[in-house]
Parts: C-alpha cells; sequence; structure tokens
C-alpha cells in the first residue's frame, strides 16, 4: 500500500517488505532492525522515505584486474605426465587434460585433488576396457577459481551427444572474460584410427557446441593424427579456426609426430601467443 504503514510488532524481528513504487521500480528490502527507536509505530511512511532510512553501508566491491586473453596462462597436456609443482600452479590459469585414466569412481578424487590446488574442475570420466578392467581416454578443463567459469548445460550437452549417438570423448566450459566469452574444450581422439568414422563423430559433436553457443573457442586435445591431416578435413574453414602446434619435433614419448595441438578461433590469435 502508499503510503506504507509498518505495525509495531514488526519492528523486533528481521524484515523483508516487497515495497511496489508507482510506475516500473520495484524495491526489496530485507534488514534486521534491532529497536524500534528507528521508525515509530503506526507513522505512515512513504517508500522513498523507507528506502532513505533503511539503507545501510555496504563494504566496498573487491576491484580486480579484469582477465584478458592476452594475460591469461593456458596449458594444454596429457593427464598422466602432468605434475602439480609450485610452479606450475603459479603460472597457469586454465589447463586442458586429455587421457587421464580416472573412471567415475576416481573421478572424484580427481576433482577434489583439483579443488584442492585452487581449479575448478570440469571433468568427463575415462572409458572402461570391459576384457581387462583398464580404461582408456578421459577429459578434464582445469580453471582458476577466481576465474568467472560456467559449466555447460546439461541440456547442450545432451543435444551434442545426440548428433550423431557416439560416445562423449570431450568435456567443456564457458569462461567469461574482460569482454567476451570463451568455450574451452578438452577432447581425446581414438587412438590409431585418424579420420575414422567415430573420431569424425567426436567432432561433428564439437561442431554442434560452436555453433549453438556461438562463442570464440579453444580446443585443447590429443588427436592422435597429425596437424597437416586435421587441416584436410575443412573444419577449420568451417568454424572460422587455426591450428596452433607447438614448435617441437614431437609430442609423445618414442615418437616423431605432433598429436598434440590447438585448434582456436581465429579472432584469438592476435591476442595469444606460444
Amino acid at each position: 500500500q502508499h503510503p506504507l504503514q509498518i505495525p509495531e510488532c514488526h519492528l523486533q524481528r528481521s524484515l523483508q517488505y516487497a515495497i511496489f513504487v508507482p510506475a516500473l521500480w520495484r524495491i526489496r528490502l530485507c534488514y534486521h532492525l534491532p529497536t524500534t527507536k528507528l521508525l515509530k509505530p503506526m507513522v505512515a511512511t512513504t517508500p522513498h522515505l523507507l528506502v532513505k532510512m533503511l539503507r545501510l553501508p555496504r563494504p566496498a566491491p573487491r576491484r580486480r584486474s579484469p582477465t584478458t586473453m592476452s594475460s591469461l596462462p593456458i596449458l594444454p597436456c596429457g593427464g598422466q605426465r602432468l605434475k602439480t609443482t609450485e610452479e606450475f600452479l603459479n603460472k597457469y590459469q586454465i589447463v586442458g587434460l586429455a587421457e587421464t585414466h580416472t573412471q567415475t569412481q576416481q573421478d572424484v578424487d580427481l576433482q577434489a585433488k583439483w579443488r584442492a590446488h585452487g581449479f575448478t574442475p570440469q571433468t568427463n570420466p575415462a572409458m572402461k576396457y570391459h576384457d581387462t578392467g583398464g580404461s582408456h581416454g578421459g577429459e578434464a578443463v582445469l580453471t582458476a577459481k577466481h576465474l568467472h567459469a560456467i559449466p555447460l548445460h546439461p541440456d547442450v550437452v545432451s543435444a551434442a551427444l545426440s548428433v550423431n549417438g557416439e560416445k562423449q570423448r570431450w568435456t567443456a566450459i564457458e569462461v567469461r572474460l574482460s569482454k567476451c566469452s570463451v568455450l574451452f574444450i578438452s577432447a581425446y581422439f581414438w587412438d590409431g584410427e585418424k579420420l575414422s568414422s567415430r573420431n569424425w563423430g567426436i567432432l561433428q559433436q564439437i561442431s554442434f557446441l560452436v555453433f549453438s553457443l556461438k562463442m570464440c573457442f579453444i580446443l585443447m586435445a590429443d588427436f592422435n593424427f597429425s596437424p597437416d591431416l586435421f587441416e584436410q578435413t575443412g573444419w577449420c574453414s568451417l568454424h572460422h579456426a587455426t591450428i596452433r602446434a607447438p614448435s617441437v619435433t614431437s609430442t609423445n614419448k618414442g615418437s616423431s609426430q605432433i598429436l598434440d595441438y590447438v585448434v582456436m578461433s581465429t579472432n584469438l590469435v592476435p591476442v595469444t601467443s606460444d
């Protein structure tokens, strides 16, 4: 009602009033009034005056320098080769893991481990070998806790998987930076199959994510085939993407091939470096 009248009995406990000011504004107040001296009972008070009288000082907001792509250290690597040294934890803010070999039971422990190190993990458990009891695959994207990271909605993930019925071999998370959102994806492709139907299925599911979410992306993966072969698929042209491969002769011990690399939106290339 306007003007608003507040009974005396309400002044001794927490108040929560929805005050409807004429026109467009709706103000919700939830304050604790320790005494009855602030407002006299049964005295008509306008919403404007009430808001002014109940306004309490708020703590100053934390000021943090905006995160940009140029100031965001990113590390794509194999899940089994990662060593959580103090230097590593202080250097990288986003980490892509492929082939973690952690099944559903161990995935909880993996997430707890990275939370203890100051990261928010987004994981996809490894698949189980039914014959031997072992596992293969397993993907994760780790984001530093101070970053604004948003997991994908389950409906989006389900829709991507329904494109072709292939099992999930990737995980993704949205990270909001100072002026844009970037989709970070970690994937593990089937070993020794190159551009098989199953690996094409993984690319189709990731394509669905990119097309649906309509944001810049960084795909960190163990592709298990060379960057030259990936370039021939036309996937980069379809998504306006660029391959960023490390300047090394091999990414796998005992091999002379580069199988682990990054594919990113071309718009992000000017603000990134090796």
